[in-house]
C-alpha cells in the first residue's frame, strides 16, 4: 500500500529495488510497472547478496523523485 500510494499521491515515478525483494513488493512494483506508472531499476548485488553501494549511488546520482525499496535481513 505504501508504495502504491508514494506512485499516487506523491507523484514517485521511479522505483530502485533489488532482484531478491520480497514477493509482496516485487509483484506490486511489477505491476505498475506494466500499467506504466514507473520506471524500475534493479541494484546490482554482490556475491553475498548484498547492495552494490557503488551502483546505488550511480542510480540515485541520476534520478529524481525515486522510491528506494530493499528487504533488510
Amino acid at each position: 500500500m505504501a508504495i502504491r500510494c508514494a506512485v499516487k499521491d506523491l507523484g514517485v515515478k521511479h522505483i530502485v529495488t533489488s532482484p531478491i525483494e520480497h514477493h509482496a513488493v516485487g509483484h506490486t512494483i511489477d505491476r505498475l510497472k506494466t500499467k506504466g506508472l514507473v520506471d524500475v531499476t534493479y541494484v546490482h548485488l554482490d556475491e553475498n547478496g548484498h547492495i552494490d553501494l557503488q551502483h546505488l549511488d550511480q542510480i540515485l546520482s541520476t534520478s529524481a523523485k525515486t522510491l528506494v525499496s530493499f528487504n533488510a535481513c
